[in-house]
C-alpha cells in the first residue's frame, strides 16, 4: 500500500530519524548502518538499504513510499505508527543544521537545549537546598534526559563537571554510568569524577570504569591492572558492585598471567566465593531486592573463563531467585542476569541450557546507558550457539555495535571464549 506524504513531511521524518540515530544520512554506508539499527530495533519492520537510499534522497525515488516504510521509520523514532507520528507533529522539533555539525532544535517540545537547561536547573536547586531529595519520578526523568544527551553526544562538559561536584547529583552517574560511551566523553567524565572523589567507594567506582575503558578498547597493559585500588576484604561500608568489579578485574588479570597485590593475596579467590555465597549477610541493605555482587562479578568470571567460579555464580543466582520477592522483582535486571547465565552455561558445557536461556533474553530491554555494550555480549553468544531467534548474520549486528562503541577489545575477548 502506497501513501502520499508531502516533501515537508518526509523531510521532518528523515530529520527525526537522524536525530534518533545520532548522525546525518549522507551516504550509502550511513544507510547500511541505519538498516542494521532498524533490524536491531525491531526485526519485524526492517528496511532494505535501497529503500533507505531513496527515502533520504541519495537515489531518485520511483514511486510514493509505502505505508510499511513510513511506519517502520516512525516506530524507530518512538511512535506506534506513521499516523501517530503525524498526529504529534504539532509538537515536534524542527531541526536545523548549523556549522560544526551541531544541532539546534526549535519547537514547543523538549529540545536538546531544554534538556540541558532542565538538568542545570535541577542541579542548581539541589545546590541551594542540600537536604532536598529527588522523587522517583524526578530520578527517572533525570536519567532519561541524561541518556538522551549521551546518545546525541550532546552532554556538555561544564554540565557533568558541575554534576560531579555535588554529592547527590554525582550518584546519578553511579546509577547509570556511561558504559556505552567510554570511548568518547565517558572516560573524561569518569576522570573528572575520580579527581573529585571524596571516598574510597567513589575512587573504586571511577577507577573501575576507567580500567574498563582501556580494556574494552584493547588499550590495556599490565600497568592498567596494577594501578587498580586494592580489595583485600569485603566491607559492608562500600557498595558491593564496585568491590565486585575491582575483584573481577584482578581475576581477569590473573587469568592472563598478570600478578597484582590483590590476586596474589592468599585469600583472593576466597573473597570472591564469600561475596557470592554470603552476599545477603554482608550487604543486607542492598541484597534485599537484588544480588549486586553476583550481578557484577559474573561478568568478570565469564571474561576470565573461570569455570569453577562460573558454576558458583550460577548457583548463587539460582539461590537468589528462590528467595526473590516477586513484588520487588526487577525485570530489566533479570534480563541481564539471564544473558550472563547463558554465558556461564555455555562455558560450563551446558549448551542446551545456554540456548534456552538466551532465547528468553530481550535486547530491546537492555538499559539505555549500556544497551550497545550488552548487545555485544548478546550477539557474540548468539553467533557461537545459534538460537531460534537467529536471522541473517549476527556478525553484522555485532560489527555495528563494536563500531559504534569502539569496543574491539571486548568483542575480541568474547570471540576467544570457548568451553
Amino acid at each position: 500500500m502506497k501513501t502520499t506524504a508531502d516533501l515537508d513531511t518526509i523531510s521532518e521524518l528523515s530529520k527525526s530519524v537522524e536525530l534518533k540515530l545520532g548522525f546525518d544520512i549522507t551516504s550509502t554506508r550511513d544507510c547500511e548502518v541505519l538498516a542494521m539499527e532498524l533490524e536491531r530495533f525491531d526485526r519485524r519492520f526492517s528496511l532494505s538499504v535501497s529503500t533507505l537510499r531513496r527515502f533520504f534522497g541519495l537515489i531518485p525515488k520511483k514511486s510514493e513510499y509505502s505505508l510499511s516504510t513510513l511506519n517502520s521509520l516512525a516506530r524507530f523514532t518512538g511512535f506506534t505508527s506513521f499516523k501517530n507520528w503525524e498526529e504529534s507533529r504539532a509538537s515536534f522539533p524542527v531541526i536545523e543544521k548549523i556549522e560544526s555539525q551541531k544541532i539546534t532544535v526549535k519547537s514547543n517540545s523538549q529540545t536538546v537545549s531544554d534538556i540541558i537547561e532542565s538538568l542545570d536547573d535541577m542541579i542548581e536547586t539541589l545546590l541551594r537546598n542540600p537536604s532536598l531529595r529527588l522523587s522517583a519520578a524526578q530520578l527517572k526523568s533525570t536519567r532519561e534526559s541524561a541518556i538522551t544527551l549521551y546518545k546525541l553526544n550532546a552532554m556538555p562538559e561544564w554540565l557533568w563537571k558541575k554534576a560531579n561536584r555535588h554529592p547527590i547529583v554525582r550518584l546519578l552517574f553511579e546509577y547509570f554510568p556511561p558504559l556505552d560511551y567510554l570511548n568518547t566523553f565517558g572516560a573524561d567524565l569518569m576522570r573528572d569524577y575520580y579527581e573529585t572523589s571524596n571516598s574510597l567507594q567513589e575512587k573504586m567506582f571511577s577507577l573501575g570504569l576507567l580500567t574498563i575503558s582501556q580494556l574494552y578498547q584493547a588499550k590495556e597493559t599490565a600497568k592498567t591492572f596494577k594501578t587498580l585500588p586494592p580489595v583485600l576484604e569485603l566491607t559492608q561500608a562500600i557498595h558491593p558492585m564496585p568491590q565486585a568489579r575491582i575483584l573481577g578485574l584482578h581475576l581477569l588479570a590473573q587469568s592472563e598471567g598478570i600478578e597484582t597485590e590483590v590476586n596474589t593475596a592468599p585469600n583472593f579467590r576466597t573473597l570472591i566465593f564469600e561475596g557470592i555465597n554470603n552476599e545477603e549477610a554482608i550487604w543486607p541493605r542492598w541484597a534485599v531486592t537484588t544480588c549486586p555482587f553476583i550481578f557484577k562479578i559474573i561478568e568478570w568470571v565469564t571474561l576470565a573463563n573461570d569455570k569453577s567460579l562460573c558454576e558458583e555464580a550460577i548457583l548463587g543466582i539460582q539461590n537468589y531467585r528462590t528467595r526473590q520477592d516477586f513484588a520487588t522483582r526487577q525485570f530489566s535486571v533479570d534480563n541481564i542476569m539471564d544473558l550472563r547465565l547463558s554465558w556461564c552455561y555455555y562455558l560450563t558445557e551446558r549448551e542446551l541450557e545456554a540456548k534456552a536461556l538466551l532465547d528468553s533474553v530481550s535486547p530491546d530491554r537492555f538499559p539505555a546507558h549500556e544497551e550497545r555494550t550488552l548487545g555485544i555480549w548478546y550477539y557474540s553468544l548468539l553467533e557461537k550457539i545459534g538460537s531460534s531467534k537467529r536471522r541473517k548474520s549476527n556478525l553484522i549486528l555485532l560489527d555495528l555495535l563494536t563500531s559504534q562503541t569502539g569496543y574491539i577489545g571486548l568483542s575480541s575477548r568474547l570471540n576467544q571464549l570457548t568451553p
